[in-house]
């Protein structure tokens, strides 16, 4: 039986003996997705060929070859919704929310020449999904590696991947990389949802703090935790209110 497992740094390495990735078949939230997918594609479709720019965050950023390497326009990121994606991309924010599975999402693109260097996500608890709006190429030229496990972005297809495992995204195309990213929060722990996702969210804010004070890297993992857990209490019943 798998534990949920909280992640304090971006080179932890995930013990678990749990699958890298996920047949995208077996889960109906994928497919829900999928199911919208042109509806997605025609609506961002200006975006993605670059005839406007939109403000974009990185609230936890991994290492990455330039600071612009990776950018995301989020619908909502650990069920904490952010305006700007709802705001251009409407349909496409309302077929997010229609499933209660989907904890984050957002566009993120990957620029010509760069690279995402190896990291992990914040938990075990989420299967991270990637669905590919535009994609300029072909493994080994772009493309991801989760653990021992090189995965390849196609339009309009989806894979799952394990996002607590060490990974990394590289684009050596001279065109930009599009995919929606989406989580769902695995069947095992959907009813740790909310909690799941503020605890997420507390290691965000922690990390965000530390980083800002130029002291992340040197904190030990022990206060680390303590920082981040206040943060996740407040946030869990911030969400709660918030209907979550």
């Amino acid at each position: 039986m798998s534990r949920v497992v909280y992640l304090y740094s971006d080179y932890a390495l995930h013990e678990e003996s749990e699958p890298t990735v996920y047949e995208p078949a077996a889960y109906p939230a994928i497919q829900h997705v999928l199911k919208h997918y042109q509806i997605i594609k025609d609506e961002v479709h200006d975006y993605i060929h670059r005839k406007f720019d939109i403000p974009y965050r990185n609230p936890s950023a991994p290492e990455m070859t330039y600071p612009d390497s990776w950018k995301n326009i989020y619908f909502k990121n650990y069920l904490l919704r952010y305006p700007l994606g709802p705001k251009y991309f409407p349909k496409t924010s309302a077929i997010i929310d229609a499933h209660p599975h989907i904890t984050l999402a957002g566009i993120t693109t990957l620029a010509p020449k760069s690279r995402l260097k190896m990291h992990c996500g914040e938990t075990n608890a989420i299967i991270r999904c990637h669905l590919g709006l535009k994609v300029p190429g072909k493994l080994p030229e772009i493309g991801m590696r989760v653990k021992d496990t090189l995965l390849e972005w196609e339009e309009g297809k989806v894979f799952a991947f394990n996002d607590a495992y060490q990974h990394e995204a590289w684009n050596n195309t001279d065109e930009y990389r599009y995919v929606l990213v989406f989580d769902i929060i695995r069947p095992e722990f959907a009813h740790l949802r909310t909690w799941v996702c503020a605890r997420c969210l507390g290691i965000e804010a922690m990390r965000y703090l530390l980083s800002r004070l130029g002291i992340y890297e040197k904190t030990p993992i022990g206060i680390r935790k303590a920082m981040a857990l206040p943060a996740a209490c407040l946030l869990y019943i911030y969400l709660k209110i918030r209907g979550n």
